[in-house]
This record gives structure tokens, C-alpha cells and sequence, in this order.
């Protein structure tokens, strides 16, 4: 209820936001006022991955901070440069009818710049061109509300759109009957069913606590707390394991036998270490692995470092400090990954971390039309902080919506999410060791005790 509550205030203060500061920016005559705004709206949609402070590999205090808003900012102040087409359609077309639509078009092509242009500043080795980075912009304020259901088919520009659609209706009220109508037709076809009949699976869902703050396990520690969450599940059709679980490796290690009493076991390994990847892997009872597949959309300044940051790490870091970032970064596998494994006669969408942040991900996972979305990730960074919780919990939702398909997560030391196919969260699993069972039918979702 609360973060229901939370959503309406976010997406009602985000419209008025919109449209406070463009009558301001007009009436001024001053563009800058609005790119201005759309700066410190981004930054605010931005603010949750201050949560990961302080950083593990480097000393907290100051100067850390500074590196980082630097870091968060840079990117937003070109990203926010396309917000002039909003002033430049509100001055030439709001006196139109059908000015609610072309406002509406002019959100959605802000928020599609904004992150093709923060993409293109966050580049570095392995990184992907694309629609990524989907925290700060307008149509992710309606993610936390019911209104998510209608970013199906198009994702986060959908819900750019509507936002849009809004705010324009507000500024011209003869085109507002019309914008409602065309509400009420998208809300009506919305309810036409899209899941398909398929069998009924279980998924037992296992989340750890292992935290990168604290003093690590050994293997053999880590590998012992895995089986022990595991041997308590019931017999289900998968088992989900969160991001770098290594289940698989540590059982290998160990010579012992996975206790999982499932036929699928779904885990998260590195795909390679030369150079080092993450992946995620469909194996069977007896170890052999079936299918696997290396993670696409990675995250900056945890898998990779953005070329403009390299000279601030420099400046900043001690040589050691330096050459353990650098030594630590990780490779993508390529956009053309696919990302679904068959389960059955089950497609299962693999996702992993911070590919769900990814509207570019979000299209390419929905072309492969997945029966069921598998989130896993390592979120220990964020330290269980309650607003890094809500973004995650966006992004879950956004995906499920797009795709339109039930999503079910595995989370390492944070809160993992059950989201039905409509967007709506169903069940938050608490943050540490857990082990849980669902059954899934025809993209329903129910708790099996």
C-alpha cells in the first residue's frame, strides 16, 4: 500500500512538475529554465544509486561523493539537452486540437534521446549502444502505479507518451476530450487477454545474503548455505538462484551432489574469466548444463568504467586503487544474445541484473515472446537502502508489463519482487536467505506454502 501510495504521488508530481515549468519557461521566454528543471528531475531519478556510497574500493569521505555526483551528472547535463523539443512544441502547437498527441510524441522522443545521448556519454569497452539507462525520465514516474499496464508493446516510451498526453490536455482543453477518448479506447483494448494457455510449473525461488561488505565466505561456507536453502524446497519444475550464485561451479568443486529437487536448475555463473563475463545457465539434476547465455547490458562503474570517467578515477584513486577497477572490469555478449531457454514447452526470458534497466533489452526480450521473465541480480552494492528497492522494483515491473509476461526474481542481499504480467507486484520477498515456491499457470502467479 505504502509503495502504491508513493507511485501516485511521484506520477501526480511529475505532471504537475512538467507543466508548472514549462508555463514558467514560456512565459519567461527562456528554454533554459526547462532544460534546467529537466536537469534536477533527472538527477532526483537518479539519486538511488548514491546508495552503493561508499564505494568498496575506494576511502569514504568527501572527495568520494564529489567523484560520484560528478560521475551521475555529467551524463545528465547532455542527456537533458533534448528537452528543448518540449519547449519548441509547446511554443509552436499548443494551440492546436490535437495538441495533447503531438505533446505526447514530444515527451516520448525526449525520453528516447535522453537516453541515447546518456548511453552515448556512458560508453566504454563492452558497453552497448542503445535505449538504456531508463531512471530519471518521465514515463518511469507512472511504473510504481496501475498505469504501468499500459507501457505493453512499447515499454517506458508508451508511458512517456501518456505522461505527455496529460500534461497537453491540461495546456489545451479542446483537445482534451479527444485525448480521453483515446484513453479510454487504450485502457479497453489493454483488457483483451494476451497470456496463452500453458501447463502449470513450479518454481522454487532461493535468495542469499552475501554481502560485499562484509567479511566473505569461504566457498565451501557459501557453497553449504546454497544447498541448505535448496534441500528445504520442496520437489518443482525450476530452481532460480540469483546473479553469481556459482551453484553449478561450487557443486563441481566439491564433488557433491545438488540436493536440488528439481529437473531444471537455473543459476548464474561467469561466462568466461579470460575475459571475465557473467552469465546465466539451464542445467539438470546430474550437472550437465543444457543452455547458457553471457549478460548484454552491463553497469557502469560496477562491470565497466565509462570512458569520460577514466581521467576523475585517476585523479582520484591511489595506482592500487586504480588497477584493481581496471583489472576487475567485465565483458557483454552481443545484442544479438538470445535470451529465452525452453523449459518444457515453456519459454523462459533469462534476465540478469541490470538488463532489466535496459528499454533496448525490454524490446528484444519481448520479440522472443517469453511465457515467464527470470530476474536475477546482485545488489548488495545498494545495501538494502529503501530508495535503490524502489527503482529496483520499477524496472521489475516495467519488464513485466512490456512483455506482458509474469516475472519471478532472484535477488542477492536485497529485496526480490513477484510481479504479475499486468506490472503489478504480487509479493516482495525480504532481503537475506530464503528459499520460496510458485506456481505458474496461464501467467498467474500463486504462493505455495
Amino acid at each position: 500500500m505504502a509503495v502504491s501510495i508513493l507511485g501516485a504521488l511521484i506520477a501526480c508530481s511529475t505532471v504537475a512538475f512538467l507543466g508548472i515549468t514549462l508555463y514558467f519557461s514560456h512565459k519567461k521566454n527562456s528554454p533554459f529554465l526547462l532544460y534546467l528543471a529537466t536537469v534536477i528531475y533527472n538527477f532526483a531519478g537518479s539519486l538511488y544509486l548514491f546508495s552503493s556510497y561508499p564505494v568498496a574500493w575506494a576511502e569514504p569521505g568527501i572527495t568520494q561523493l564529489l567523484v560520484m555526483t560528478l560521475v551521475i551528472l555529467i551524463p545528465l547535463l547532455f542527456g537533458s539537452l533534448p528537452s528543448l523539443f518540449l519547449y519548441y512544441s509547446f511554443d509552436r502547437f499548443r494551440k492546436l486540437t490535437l495538441f495533447p498527441f503531438i505533446f505526447g510524441i514530444a515527451v516520448m522522443a525526449t525520453d528516447a534521446a535522453r537516453m541515447l545521448f546518456i548511453t552515448l556519454i556512458n560508453g566504454g569497452e563492452s558497453s552497448h549502444m542503445g535505449l538504456n539507462f531508463v531512471s530519471g525520465s518521465f514515463g518511469e514516474s507512472l511504473t510504481l502505479t496501475p498505469l504501468v499496464t499500459f507501457s505493453y508493446g512499447g515499454g517506458l516510451l508508451f508511458l512517456s507518451f501518456f505522461v505527455g498526453l496529460l500534461v497537453g490536455s491540461f495546456f489545451n482543453r479542446k483537445g482534451a476530450p479527444l485525448a480521453g477518448l483515446f484513453i479510454l479506447i487504450w485502457f479497453l483494448l489493454l483488457q483483451i487477454p494476451a497470456a496463452k494457455e500453458t501447463p502449470e510449473v513450479t518454481v522454487n525461488v532461493v535468495t542469499t545474503a552475501f554481502s560485499d561488505r562484509t567479511v566473505k565466505p569461504s566457498l565451501s561456507q557459501k557453497f553449504d548455505t546454497l544447498r541448505n536453502l535448496s534441500k528445504s524446497l520442496p520437489e518443482a519444475t525450476v530452481t532460480l538462484f540469483p546473479e553469481n550464485s556459482h551453484f553449478l561451479t561450487l557443486s563441481q568443486l566439491f564433488s557433491s551432489s545438488s540436493l536440488v529437487s528439481s529437473p531444471f536448475i537455473f543459476d548464474s555463473s561467469f561466462y568466461s574469466m579470460t575475459p571475465k563475463s557473467v552469465g546465466a545457465f539451464l542445467y539438470n539434476q546430474n550437472d550437465e548444463v543444457l543452455l547458457g547465455r553471457k549478460k548484454v547490458e552491463i553497469m557502469p562503474y560496477s562491470e565497466y568504467y565509462p570512458y569520460f570517467a577514466i581521467p576523475f578515477l585517476k585523479a582520484t584513486l591511489t595506482k592500487s586503487q586504480y588497477r584493481f577497477l581496471i583489472d576487475g572490469r567485465y565483458s557483454s555478449g552481443g545484442e544479438g544474445t538470445k535470451r529465452s531457454f525452453q523449459v518444457n514447452s515453456l519459454q523462459i526470458a533469462s534476465v540478469i541484473c541490470s538488463e532489466a534497466t535496459s528499454l533496448s533489452a525490454h524490446y528484444r526480450i519481448a520479440r522472443e515472446r517469453p511465457d515467464i521473465l527470470f530476474l536475477q541480480s546482485n545488489l548488495s552494492t545498494f545495501q538494502r537502502k529503501p530508495l535503490a528497492s524502489l527503482a529496483v522494483e520499477s524496472y521489475a515491473r516495467l519488464l513485466a508489463a512490456t512483455v506482458r509476461a509474469p516475472l519471478i526474481s532472484a535477488h542477492n542481499d536485497f529485496t526480490s519482487f513477484i510481479i504479475s504480467a499486468s506490472g503489478k507486484t504480487l509479493f516482495r520477498l525480504p532481503a537475506g536467505d530464503g528459499s520460496y515456491t510458485f506456481s505458474v499457470n496461464s501467467g498467474k502467479i500463486l504462493f505455495r506454502e
